[in-house]
């Protein structure tokens, strides 16, 4: 066996990413596969002794591999509903099946609007009963009470998502769909759906939902409809009911990545795991181990987005090194849990919340050390204030390069006052998360302290979004585009990467130190 690469996920997550998205536009028949497959593996055997050969055969091996991953996830079973929807178009139809995300409520014109994800069994129409599988997404207009693991009976018209957008960036149809999710059912006031039964869902998953439940019921006991609505989104990933005026303010300062839920979360709930568990006298491994334990629990409570997939598998990673006590090399462990969530579903490689998360922290641990020692050398700061502010900016502008034009693609927006803004509103943010967390562990407790808790809360989170809505008044905060196609966005990357590369240059030419990054992420 040849020495093997110091970062082989690198390799295999840009390859395996590299064929889902050709996967995804192209096809093949399984004539050229199955032998294309079986050759690639006989390579793969014959170059184990010829590291740069066998990092290439691998390397062309996970395309084809994830061209194959896709390909067979974009496959439908033969009784799955898409494939007989055609014949419940125009018509009532009457569907069984069991609810498998935690539904959620919305004001929709002058009512409600619940929406769940629905695991089909069966389908009735005129024509009789027709055993199906596939999932749904049901549309209630109306308020009702149910559970994750119900299983129910909903009676309304089936149809394909429409298209909300026509600019060709964002489609609804195709965000359903890499969630296997390709026909909607709407149901009206008149046919309220009906409970019957609970079928045998993930006992884990259903006490998750039922702890998320009840830590929304905390923030909306001590905080307004807006404070709870902002920090459900915040702690727990919720997006149902933040007020729309708020996402305009913080897309408009280019600071919407603090609302949603990150990383920043789940290194948070870590610590004060860690923190926590330092009181008793357990053993420094049972520690590393319970604290991967809730951290899984919060991805869990946080709907496991992309952004703290990646980060809880980048966390456990690094725990898991601790506990056999070997150093994990940060930038192989991102690519480690890109390639763990593009294996739980591929379709997220063109989710824009993933790319952001992943572009974000693949600039801090690459981009940030040489603007920061670029910027340190030459301003020669001193005192830790200096050097804390210098760290700040350093980290704001590497973040704002690595996610402008991919901004500028997905939302039509350049906004310059990002890098101040970060400066002042990230801060607060960290304060925010802290008593947030400290909110929800307090308010099981001791009602009375929570409610301190809760004003700390209120003033931060004021405070926050203030500074944000001041900062948006400013000339040219930001520039709203016309149009920002790919071409632009690939052009716009490689103006990034040459102001980057010339900066490692300037850096490497004076022998500038760089900072360490390990401790960030």
């Amino acid at each position: 066996m040849g020495k093997k690469s110091h970062r082989p996920f690198m390799v295999i997550f840009i390859a395996f990413a590299f064929g889902i998205i050709a996967g995804e536009h192209f096809s093949a028949s399984p004539g050229f596969i199955l032998p294309a497959a079986f050759c690639l593996t006989v390579l793969c055997f014959f170059l184990r002794g010829f590291p740069k050969a066998f990092d290439l055969a691998l390397g062309l091996y996970f395309v084809l591999a994830g061209f194959i991953y896709i390909q067979d996830r974009k496959m439908l079973s033969p009784d799955d509903i898409y494939r007989s929807s055609s014949h419940f178009f125009g018509r009532e139809a009457t569907v069984e099946g069991v609810i498998t995300t935690d539904p959620s409520s919305v004001k929709f014109r002058s009512g409600t609007k619940t929406s769940f994800a629905l695991r089909v069994l069966r389908a009735r129409t005129s024509w009789g009963d027709k055993k199906v599988s596939g999932t749904i997404l049901v549309n209630i207009f109306s308020h009702v009470d149910f559970s994750f693991g119900d299983q129910i009976i909903v009676k309304g018209k089936l149809h394909e998502p429409f298209e909300y957008f026509d600019d060709n960036v964002f489609s609804y149809r195709d965000y359903l769909r890499h969630r296997g999710i390709r026909l909607i059912c709407s149901v009206k006031k008149i046919n309220p759906p009906q409970r019957v039964g609970v079928k045998a869902a993930n006992p884990f998953s259903a006490k998750i939902y039922k702890l998320r439940n009840a830590l929304k019921e905390k923030l909306d006991q001590f905080l307004t409809a807006n404070e709870s609505a902002i920090m459900r989104d915040f702690l727990l990933g919720d997006r149902t009911s933040r007020p729309k005026i708020i996402d305009e303010l913080f897309v408009r300062t280019g600071t919407v990545h603090i609302l949603a839920i990150s990383g920043l979360h789940v290194v948070i709930v870590s610590s004060v795991v860690l923190f926590i568990l330092k009181m008793f006298p357990l053993d420094r491994r049972i520690s590393y181990l319970l604290t991967i334990l809730a951290v899984l629990c919060y991805c869990q409570i946080a709907q496991s987005r992309p952004s703290v997939v990646r980060a809880t598998i980048m966390i456990c990673v690094i725990l898991i090194g601790l506990i056999i006590e070997k150093d994990s090399d940060i930038l192989n462990s991102l690519f480690l849990s890109g390639f763990i969530i593009l294996l739980f579903n591929p379709f997220n490689i063109f989710d824009a919340g993933f790319q952001l998360s992943f572009i974000c922290v693949l600039a801090i641990i690459l981009f940030f050390p040489e603007i920061h020692s670029l910027i340190l050398a030459k301003v020669r700061a001193q005192g830790i204030f200096s050097r804390a502010v210098i760290e700040s900016i350093s980290l704001s502008v590497a973040v704002w390069l690595s996610v402008l034009g991919l901004i500028a693609y997905c939302f039509r927006i350049i906004t310059p006052v990002t890098i101040l803004a970060n400066l002042i509103a990230v801060p607060i943010s960290y304060v925010l998360l802290v008593l947030g967390v400290a909110l929800l562990l307090v308010s099981f407790l001791n009602p009375w302290l929570a409610s301190i808790v809760a004003v700390l809360v209120k003033i931060s989170l004021n405070l926050m979004v203030g500074s944000v809505f001041l900062l948006s008044k400013i000339p040219f905060a930001y520039i709203k585009l016309k149009g920002f196609d790919k071409f632009q966005l690939f052009i716009s990357y490689l103006i990034v990467l040459l102001i980057l590369w010339l900066i490692k240059r300037l850096n490497r030419k004076q022998n500038i130190p760089l900072k360490d990054t390990g401790q960030m992420i």
